[in-house]
Order: C-alpha cells, then sequence, then structure tokens
C-alpha cells in the first residue's frame, strides 16, 4: 500500500544549552517537526526538562517544516513545561512556524492571548 506522503525528510532534533551565563536554558529545534517526528520531539523535550532548572528559551528557527502535528507538539511543550513549574517562551521562529501557527489563530507560538488582535 502506497502512503499519501512522504515520512520527515530531516528528523527533529533537540539541542539543549544549560543556563549558564544566561538567563535561562535554550532549546534549539530543527529538521522537520511533522506527524512523523513530533513524538520523538516530545520525547526528546520531555527527557530534558528534569535537567533544565530555571526558564526555558525555546529557538523553532530552524524548523523546516511543521504540519498540525508539530505546531500541538509545541503547545504541549508548554502544558509539560508550566506543569514542572518552569516558564517556556519562543525566542525564533522559521517562516514555516510563523505561518502554521499564524493559520491556528496564535500571533507566536505558545501565545496565550490567542486570537487577540484578529
Amino acid at each position: 500500500m502506497d502512503l499519501p506522503w512522504e515520512p520527515a525528510a530531516r528528523s527533529p532534533e533537540l539541542s539543549v544549552t544549560p543556563a549558564g551565563e544566561q538567563a535561562a536554558a535554550r532549546l534549539t529545534v530543527s529538521g522537520d517537526l511533522d506527524l512523523v517526528g513530533a513524538p520523538d520531539f516530545l520525547e526528546q523535550f520531555e527527557k530534558s526538562l528534569p535537567a533544565l532548572p530555571g526558564p526555558i528559551e525555546m529557538d523553532l528557527g530552524a524548523v523546516d517544516f511543521i504540519d498540525c502535528a508539530g505546531a500541538r507538539a509545541v503547545l504541549r511543550t508548554h502544558e509539560l513545561a508550566v506543569r514542572s513549574g518552569h516558564r517556556i517562551t519562543v525566542v525564533g521562529v522559521s517562516p514555516a512556524v510563523a505561518l502554521i501557527f499564524d493559520l491556528l489563530g496564535y500571533r507566536q507560538p505558545l501565545d496565550p492571548a490567542r486570537g487577540e488582535d484578529r
């Protein structure tokens, strides 16, 4: 049986830069964040979370492709972070990320003021 879609060309990768002298730990996401890669992304995020002591900055600027499953995974990271006592903000978005979140009614990813100013 042929599938109507191709698997992700680049599975998402998550790199963690500890807070150090910065105010927050930086999580950099790259690759394709889609139906195939979103579960791996969430698993990597959950494994990294206990080692992060304070606020988290998520950089989505190197995400090449994102679909609704990927957007849902990004929103899920917010739930997981808040539940574990972290504040998480997005500090960079690629055009693909900006487009999907705009289509979903968010001014930016992880923006609690969804749909305002529209």
